[in-house]
């Protein structure tokens, strides 16, 4: 039986993928609120027009869970991100010690919000150095 290898998606060849991923997660965080609070005000509107007190007390009601709910949905992205972050530092590579593995998630989650992602690349060359590095320029 073989043992597949780990494969490393969270790199900039996947990026339509991410890119994709990106779009569902910020229409979830931003139009569903926009959309539910949208609903509410709606749902008040007819009933001040109708002008009856009954469902003008029941629309204010709806209105302000729909503003929770709202408020629910926008702060998940949030809550999911705390959540990762403490789970990565629990779960390191050594089970005796807390370490933090950001390489785990956060690589992932830049290429979703559309953020660059430094490529770990193998320097093929050891003994080559940077032209500018040392370098000191006066301002004239």
């Amino acid at each position: 039986m073989q043992i597949m290898a780990a494969v490393d998606i969270c790199t900039k060849d996947y990026a339509p993928v991410w890119n994709i991923v990106g779009l569902v997660v910020n229409i979830i965080r931003i139009g569903v609120p926009i959309v539910l609070i949208l609903f509410g005000m709606i749902d008040l509107t007819k009933a001040v027009i109708a002008n009856k007190e009954d469902e003008v007390k029941k629309a204010t009601k709806l209105l302000g869970k729909r503003f929770l709910y709202a408020v629910g949905v926008f702060a998940t992205v949030w809550i999911v991100t705390l959540v990762l972050d403490l789970a990565a530092g629990t779960i390191g590579k050594d089970n005796d010690s807390y370490k933090y593995d950001e390489s785990s998630w956060k690589k992932c989650w830049a290429l979703i919000n559309g953020d660059e992602v430094e490529e770990k690349t193998t320097n093929s060359n050891p003994n080559k150095t940077d032209r500018n590095q040392g370098r000191t320029d006066e301002i004239q």
